[in-house]
């Protein structure tokens, strides 16, 4: 049995809808968008990956999108189709990067994520200091909305 070029089709119900697949079908999405200047927005990208329009209140397509940023992770970690997503007053949009101020944009993004990731260290420690795991539980700031 034939197995079907996954980069130059449309991810539908039946094809599989796996990380690897979706990431050899957004490989070939991105030879259009290299650059900063040529980058497409995350409803473009999930409707040129799975032939739909993305819908906010659809479970699948809550799934479909974690499996697309699962995709886009992997292309990062094992391969030289460098997608970066970058946010623009609450806009993602996705490119392979190819300069060194493209670059940039994600070293500063790991930065940041390493600054926050040493701040939950410190509570985490703060944490049993204080024998939080001892008091009656509840939220401790206004940021609970997720």
């Amino acid at each position: 049995m034939k197995r079907a070029k996954i980069s130059s089709m449309k991810l539908n119900e039946k094809t599989k809808l796996t990380v690897k697949n979706v990431a050899l079908s957004v490989m070939s999405i991105m030879k259009e968008h290299i650059g900063r200047n040529n980058a497409v927005s995350k409803r473009v990208l999930f409707r040129k990956v799975y032939a739909k329009t993305y819908d906010t209140d659809d479970t699948f397509d809550f799934l479909r999108w974690d499996t697309l940023r699962r995709a886009l992770h992997l292309l990062r970690a094992s391969s030289n189709c460098f997608v970066i997503g970058t946010n623009d007053r609450g806009d993602w949009e996705y490119f392979v990067i190819s300069t060194q101020s493209d670059a940039q944009l994600y070293i500063t993004q790991l930065d940041n994520a390493i600054v926050r990731m040493k701040k939950m260290q410190a509570r985490a420690l703060r944490s049993i200091e204080k024998g939080w795991y001892k008091q009656p539980w509840q939220f401790t700031s206004k940021k609970t909305e997720v």
